[in-house]
């Protein structure tokens, strides 16, 4: 047996290092990297395969498959200088939120609230693209 320390005591403690200098401003989380990719390369690849995705779904000119941009919630709310990338599928939501300087890569019917959130989460959001068409 070695001495390592378990690398999930790492990983929590980096995380929460990155949280703090963010937090404070002194940190750009969009050029930390992993040595083959930054967060800001990863962000920009799922906007791009996003952009792609709801264009094709809009496409298929389905009524239970749709794809759709808001700058509010359902309730009215909004994250500050965000909008929101929706996908309606029989399967459930597929949603991101992307920074307001984003909204023209989108070429989407604009709604004036995105419709009820179905409460979906990250894992819910991979199976359902895994499945999506």
């Amino acid at each position: 047996m070695t001495n390592i320390e378990n690398p999930i005591s790492h990983e929590s403690r980096i995380n929460s290092e990155i949280k703090q200098l963010k937090g404070q401003k002194l940190l750009n989380t969009k050029f930390i990297s992993d040595t083959y990719h930054t967060f800001g390369d990863l962000y920009n690849h799922r906007m791009a395969f996003n952009v792609a995705l709801t264009r094709a779904i809009n496409l298929l000119c389905r009524e239970d498959l749709y794809a759709y941009k808001s700058l509010k919630h359902s309730d009215g709310t909004m994250f500050e200088g965000m909008f929101i990338v929706v996908i309606e599928s029989p399967l459930g939501q597929i949603s991101y939120h992307y920074n307001m300087d984003r909204w023209n890569n989108f070429a989407l019917p604009v709604y004036p609230n995105a419709l009820e959130y179905d409460g979906h989460i990250p894992e819910d959001t991979v199976e359902r693209l895994m499945h999506l068409l």
